[in-house]
């Protein structure tokens, strides 16, 4: 059996807290708190039950958000070992709530080592020196659009800044997940502060836009599953009993319609809106819940969803981008042809956005008060 080794990682067993070592008589589980639509399959996890005898329990928790107010929630009565899903909008608050505990403290991109040889990370997932969380996928959020009902004769045109969307023509026709209860609704918001400070109207703010979304009846939702999957009239939401299809744009991925087209073989009417300067990379991180009592056995876990064998099946397994070097979406079935990686995207640096966030909320949750 291989044994993946992170690097650093036996650095920290002889740190103080509440980490320690798993007795051998003892059943060997680890309990995992994520998000309700992450895609790991069973595969994934029977993998790293073979390999290492451990049983992985589950916990799912709405979205980003919900996470984080588990966490919270239960600090005083820690309930799980491994955070999966926290991403760079929001592990940031957990880090400053004192839900996580430390895992190492080095910027290096040759954290990991495999049968002894070093497994190298893209350098903008390791950008941010985090000790408290180790980068497992990544993205573009952006906003896709149903390509049937625009762009086409007699149909809106496709958006070529973020003002248009303030136009008559998308009334009520735009659904974006809250950034008070999304990681990829929290990105956007993100995205949409470097847009406005950067395009060529200097007398207007992000603020002004957003106003001016809500009284163009912004369909605003609490997560990333009610805009794609109810509202949005693009993706595989038209199978589903409860979807609704009011929305032609929502805020989803850049390379959301290319996962369409992975499950239909080639086919999909969705599209990522390419404009410049608003797609904000996003960056998920699996980390160690503070108060955990697995040991190694939390490390056993993060070792193995960095393995070149797991990691570089992130897009089919995540539907995210790998963390490994040299890896990218698949060509098959036209996943990568409808992906698209966006002009001038927003790499944010979590002091940037630790600095300015509890602001960016404040002011958004105003407009939507």
């Amino acid at each position: 059996m291989k044994h993946i080794l992170l690097a650093f990682i036996f650095a920290t067993a002889s740190m103080s807290g509440c980490i320690g070592t798993d007795e051998s008589n003892e059943k060997k589980e680890i309990t995992i708190l994520t998000y309700d639509s992450l895609g790991f399959s069973d595969k994934l996890f029977d993998g790293f039950e073979t390999k290492t005898g451990i049983e992985v329990k589950i916990i799912r928790a709405g979205d980003a958000g919900g996470i984080y107010n588990y966490l919270l929630q239960t600090k005083d009565s820690p309930q799980v070992d491994i955070v999966l899903g926290l991403d760079n909008t929001y592990i940031q608050s957990a880090i400053d709530a004192d839900l996580l505990e430390p895992i190492a403290n080095n910027a290096s991109t040759e954290l990991f080592r495999e049968d002894g040889e070093p497994i190298e990370l893209i350098d903008i997932a390791l950008k941010d020196n985090l000790g408290f969380g180790v980068p497992y996928d990544h993205g573009y959020i952006c906003l896709n659009y149903n390509s049937e009902l625009i762009g086409g004769e007699n149909q809106s045109n496709i958006p070529t800044s973020l003002w248009d969307l303030t136009l008559p023509e998308w009334n009520g026709k735009v659904a974006i997940p809250s950034p008070q209860s999304s990681s990829p609704g929290r990105g956007f918001l993100i995205g949409t502060t470097h847009y406005f400070d950067h395009d060529a109207d200097q007398n207007t703010t992000y603020i002004d836009w957003w106003q001016q979304m809500r009284d163009n009846q912004v369909i605003i939702t609490p997560g990333w599953s009610d805009s794609y999957e109810v509202h949005y009239s693009g993706g595989y939401g038209v199978w589903q009993d409860n979807h609704i299809g009011d929305a032609d744009l929502t805020v989803s991925y850049c390379h959301s319609p290319g996962v369409e087209a992975w499950f239909a073989d080639n086919n999909t009417i969705s599209k990522p809106l390419d404009i410049p300067s608003y797609a904000f990379h996003q960056v998920e991180y699996v980390s160690i819940a503070r108060g955990s009592d697995s040991g190694n056995l939390a490390n056993e876990f993060i070792s193995y969803l960095i393995s070149k064998e797991v990691n570089k099946d992130m897009p089919v397994e995540n539907w995210m981008y790998s963390v490994l070097q040299g890896e990218n979406l698949p060509s098959e079935k036209g996943y990568e042809f409808h992906a698209i990686i966006p002009q001038d995207p927003v790499y944010m640096s979590r002091a940037t956005i630790n600095q300015n966030l509890t602001t960016w909320l404040n002011e958004w949750g105003t407009v939507f008060s």
